[in-house]
């Protein structure tokens, strides 16, 4: 089991478009190797979920080491699983977003650069 503890005042350094308990329970019956989520508490805020154990990538196949072969099919069937999902199944989007992949990439660059403006060495 994980447990997942957001750090008040730590820097958003990723863009999410919908909390993570809401996303785990809408891709769990459709997501056989996603974490399972078994509880979340709102105040205070944590939630805990399956842990899944495996080998990061960038270990078993670093900068310059070929991809074991059935990592390309692995991510292939995720995604397959993913796009199963019924629309109505997923938590709603924030007014204003769009499900428009340019403007999604757009606000995924903002995120991006905001992170590399606020890091960079003065």
């Amino acid at each position: 089991m994980n447990v997942r503890i957001a750090v008040d005042g730590a820097d958003m350094m990723d863009l999410r478009q919908w909390p993570e308990p809401a996303v785990l329970m809408a891709i769990e019956p459709f997501v056989a190797s996603a974490p399972r989520l078994r509880w979340e508490s709102v105040q205070p805020a944590y939630q805990i979920h399956d842990h899944i154990d495996g080998d990061l990538l960038d270990r078993i196949a670093p900068r310059g080491t070929a991809v074991p072969a059935h990592v390309p099919g692995d991510v292939a069937t995720m995604f397959a699983d993913l796009r199963r999902i019924p629309r109505e199944m997923l938590p709603p989007v924030e007014d204003g977003w769009s499900d428009d992949p340019a403007a999604f990439g757009r606000r995924l660059s903002a995120v991006t650069a905001r992170v590399y403006r606020e890091s960079s060495p003065a």
